[in-house]
């Protein structure tokens, strides 16, 4: 058996390698944690673009080490499969789960960094919602730019504070900024005034030239733009391919600002909402490491949380065994019958989890998990794996009181999703996209009580008397934060 590895790439993809480089992931993450928690409620630093600078150019960095690992694991993989024939079976499933775990533990630190990152953007893009929506309507990017374009975007993210005294966010920090490479931030009104698309191009063996194309609220720039030398000689040329990739593109994040910034006639429905928030810090502080702890919020959600042994590292979060699973969710049974809605027959328990890497991607109708108004001992505890938070939801109790509220339910055939309608004053109502609303309560740990809120709010809208018969009636909640003297609060809209 001839496995024919060199021996730089067999030091890049060892277990201890991958351990190095998670840890060291880490180290930098928590750095820009701290400086996201002294955003989180909303204080100032007293130099953000400094804040900014250090943050994004230390997370770029980072990222990008996971993923020159992550791409050497994948191309090792690739390897292996073109000569699989001459390995032996045994050996060759072995080292191929072996890789699997190793990549896998890279993707959930890359998610880790780019969760943080959504944070921190977030704050700076949060009202500017129809914006995102916009970002969010392009496929995300999973991987960090190598190469020379990633060498161009690091080093801007090292040299440029600022545009024109606008705040450059990067977009390769996060997981819902899809459109260009840079945001330009407006700190007189927290809004987005400019969306760029960077090139990079080596000139020689030392320098690499980034060009930087900007789509601009021209107000917002304009004393920038009229300060601004003019570059001497003539402008080097994109390649075609380059150029033609470009004016897409630019194209792109042209439609994108002005269809954010077109006035909205949309009716807005405001409802403040309550959320287990403190139920989960309290979770958290008190869990144990030899069985979960658990706690039932209200009768449709069960939390339990593990925590791991002190002192572990990412790594050994990541990489190491759980043990025996078994043993640690004794007594889980008696909350589950709990949790069951008498005589209802949608009864179900969906089992998910809250922190996990895999699912942390941001989505336009909420907020970041790092900004979640949970203690920041408790959203740190979750990102870096120290302790493990499982939900058991069943959506019975939300359908009883749909029920209860004059909705039939059934469903055309047994796999077929659920339908619920209802006739009111002689008009006839369905519900439609409900996963949205089951998805709060586990996903968002928005109470049962504030889900039905928000759809009484939309029913009444769309059985207003003032729609003709046969309208249909699209809605868009979104959960935002709203500022107050005490801190952070939430709105459902």
């Amino acid at each position: 058996m001839n496995t024919q590895i060199d021996a730089p790439t067999a030091r890049l993809i060892s277990r201890r390698a991958i351990c190095a480089t998670i840890d060291a992931a880490e180290r930098s993450f928590r750095e820009c944690w701290s400086t996201l928690v002294s955003l989180r409620g909303g204080a100032q630093s007293p130099n953000p673009i400094d804040g900014v600078l250090t943050f994004q150019s230390t997370l770029i960095e980072s990222l990008a080490q996971i993923e020159t690992q992550r791409v050497a694991i994948k191309r090792e993989e690739r390897r292996l499969i073109g000569r699989k024939a001459t390995y032996r079976p045994t050996w060759f499933a072995k080292r191929m789960a072996t890789l699997s775990g190793y990549e896998k533990a890279l993707r959930q630190t890359l998610a880790i960094g780019r969760a943080i990152g959504d944070g921190f953007a977030w704050i700076f893009y949060e009202r500017d919602g129809a914006l995102v929506a916009e970002h969010l309507k392009r496929e995300r990017q999973i991987s960090v730019p190598l190469g020379v374009g990633g060498q161009g975007e690091r080093s801007s993210a090292k040299n440029l504070r600022a545009l024109g005294g606008k705040l450059a966010i990067y977009h390769g920090t996060t997981t819902f900024l899809r459109i260009g490479d840079v945001s330009l931030i407006d700190l007189s009104t927290m809004k987005v005034c400019g969306i760029g698309e960077m090139k990079s191009e080596r000139v020689d063996d030392t320098q690499i030239e980034v060009r930087i194309d900007l789509i601009v609220d021209a107000e917002a720039v304009r004393p920038f733009l009229a300060e601004t030398p003019r570059r001497a000689g003539p402008q080097r040329q994109l390649p075609p391919k380059m150029h033609h990739r470009f004016e897409r593109q630019r194209k792109t994040m042209r439609t994108a600002l002005r269809a954010a910034n077109e006035a909205r006639s949309d009716r807005r429905i405001g409802r403040q909402g309550e959320f287990h928030h403190a139920i989960l810090d309290d979770l958290v502080e008190r869990c144990g490491w030899r069985r979960f702890t658990y706690v039932a919020p209200e009768p449709s959600l069960v939390l339990g949380a593990l925590r791991n042994r002190r002192g572990r590292s990412l790594s050994q979060n990541l990489l190491g065994k759980s043990g025996d699973i078994a043993a640690k969710v004794l007594g889980v049974e008696s909350l589950v019958i709990a949790a069951m809605s008498p005589a209802h027959r949608e009864n179900a328990i969906y089992l998910g989890s809250i922190g996990d890497p895999e699912r942390l991607i941001q989505t336009s109708d909420g907020i970041p998990f790092t900004l979640w108004d949970a203690a920041d001992a408790t959203i740190e505890a979750l990102l870096f794996g120290d302790v493990i938070v499982t939900t058991l939801f069943n959506p019975g109790h939300f359908w009883r009181e749909i029920e209860e509220r004059g909705f039939e339910l059934r469903r055309p055939r047994p796999d077929a999703p659920l339908r619920a309608s209802r006739k009111n004053n002689g008009r006839f109502t369905r519900l439609e996209n409900y996963e949205y609303f089951l998805h709060l309560i586990p996903g968002q740990l928005m109470s049962l009580s504030a889900v039905l809120s928000m759809v009484d709010a939309i029913l009444k809208t769309a059985e207003d008397p003032s729609f003709e018969v046969g309208t249909r009636i699209n809605l868009r909640p979104q959960i935002v934060r709203s500022r107050t003297a005490a801190g952070v609060e939430y709105d459902d809209l």
